[in-house]
């Protein structure tokens, strides 16, 4: 891909520059919701999860990994922050011709949105987690009931010739990391579909999962995503979040009214369709990556029905310009 190829020139010149003079080790990272092809990897350098002309970035390969030649050093409290493309997105001077592709499923994948400290190799779904709670990432694998001799920091469950301990860990990791997923971008999608920004929609349900994550970790239990008392409470705390900021964000009353109500009516029978598919998940008895496509396939589609079922509601309740005057 030139567009890809143009970036790596350009970031490797100057890089060679800048480790010359500073000499400080580039960040080595994976994007792993299954390995990610043609993703924006960047420090977050602003913290605000969007990406800022003069930030260091890259581009992820056919593995999933990119090398992040930094201009400054970077702590436990740095991020970085995985973006998907989408075919004709620019960054920088680049307008890229291909988008972000899930190497697993060979499908493009939009929206999504992954985090990490930036002292991590890899970035997934429970990093997101660990980069956004409060707790430790002993704490954070006891809750979502992760194996406690799995290392989150550097663990990725494709990586070739696992052993039989590491296949066992991967298939524990890779099933709570698509339900986090399934949650999550359900949510999200919902949220851009009623008039919010992609990187506001995904922060709103990343908050409520971590809310739920440190607010069980207050009372020794495990958060289990296949349960239907978790999903709802953390879909109907969503739906309030979301409800709130498409009010602050309308200026027409009559708009805001129609989309909260939309919004509401979707996520609400959202609920059991998440669930289902965390069931289906749990199900899972080997790191197989056709059933684990398989789930990561649902996934996709709950996104978009839920985007579609925002949008049809909207235009079913929608006044005509005459029930507006």
């Amino acid at each position: 891909d030139t567009a890809t190829t143009e970036i790596y020139t350009i970031l490797f010149v100057g890089s060679v520059r800048c480790v010359y003079e500073t000499d400080i080790t580039p960040i080595n990272i994976t994007a792993v919701k299954a390995p990610l092809q043609g993703a924006l990897a960047f420090v977050d350098r602003n913290n605000d999860g969007i990406f800022t002309i003069g930030e260091e970035m890259a581009i992820t390969d056919a593995n999933g990994s990119a090398i992040i030649n930094l201009n400054n050093a970077v702590n436990d409290n740095s991020k970085v922050v995985i973006n998907s493309i989408r075919v004709g997105d620019i960054i920088g001077n680049t307008t890229f011709s291909s988008g972000t592709i899930d190497t697993v499923t060979g499908n493009a994948i939009e929206n999504l949105i992954l985090k990490a400290p930036a002292t991590y190799t890899v970035v997934t779904p429970i990093t997101t987690v660990v980069a956004e709670t409060q707790l430790s990432e002993d704490k954070v694998k006891e809750i979502l009931g992760l194996p406690s001799d799995m290392d989150v920091k550097n663990f990725n469950p494709y990586k070739e010739n696992k052993t039989a301990e590491e296949e066992t860990i991967a298939l524990t990791a890779e099933k709570v990391a698509l339900q986090i997923h399934t949650t999550i971008s359900t949510i999200q999608a919902s949220g851009v579909s009623g008039g919010l920004d992609n990187d506001e929609a995904f922060s709103t349900a990343l908050e409520t999962v971590v809310e739920v994550v440190e607010d069980k970790s207050n009372i020794n239990e495990k958060v289990d995503f296949a349960n239907n008392v978790i999903i709802d409470q953390i879909v109907s705390s969503s739906s309030s979040k979301l409800k709130q900021k498409l009010n602050e964000k309308s200026d027409d009353t009559l708009t805001s009214s129609l989309n909260l109500n939309a919004l509401e009516v979707v996520l609400t029978e959202a609920k059991n369709q998440i669930t289902n598919i965390n069931t289906s998940t749990d199900e899972i008895k080997s790191f197989d990556k056709n059933e684990l496509g398989n789930i990561a396939n649902l996934a996709e589609k709950s996104k978009k029905e839920v985007a579609e079922a925002v949008i049809a509601c909207l235009l079913y309740t929608s006044p005509s310009p005459r029930d507006k005057r």
